[in-house]
C-alpha cells in the first residue's frame, strides 16, 4: 500500500454482533463487492474476561477470514471500560 491509496472498506464488527455464524459469508461478501478492507472493534470489557483472563478468538477467527478473503484490517481498540490497567504482560493467559 502506498500513500496515495484510497482505503474502501467497511466497519464490520463490534461484539457481540453480527453474529459469528455470518462472518464467513460476510467477509466474503465484502470482498465479492469490491471492498479492500475491513474495522474490527476490540472493546477490552469484552476482551478481559476476569483479572489476568483475555478472549481474543473472535478477533483471531476474524484476523483468519479477513486473510483468507485478502482482506486488510484496521484493529480500533476500544480501552473506556479498562477493568484493569495494572497487569504485567507476562502474567496474561489467553483462553478461547
Amino acid at each position: 500500500m502506498n500513500r496515495n491509496d484510497f482505503l474502501f472498506g467497511a466497519q464490520y464488527y463490534r461484539a457481540p454482533t453480527p453474529e459469528c455464524e455470518d462472518w464467513e459469508d460476510d467477509l466474503k461478501n465484502m470482498k465479492e463487492m469490491g471492498l479492500r478492507h475491513v474495522k474490527f472493534w476490540v472493546q477490552w470489557r469484552w476482551a478481559q474476561r476476569g483479572e489476568d483472563l483475555f478472549y481474543f478468538s473472535d478477533i483471531d477467527r476474524l484476523m483468519d477470514l479477513a486473510y483468507q478473503n485478502g482482506l486488510r484490517v484496521t484493529l480500533n481498540v476500544i480501552l473506556l471500560s479498562l477493568k484493569s490497567i495494572s497487569f504485567s504482560l507476562t502474567s496474561i493467559r489467553l483462553h478461547s
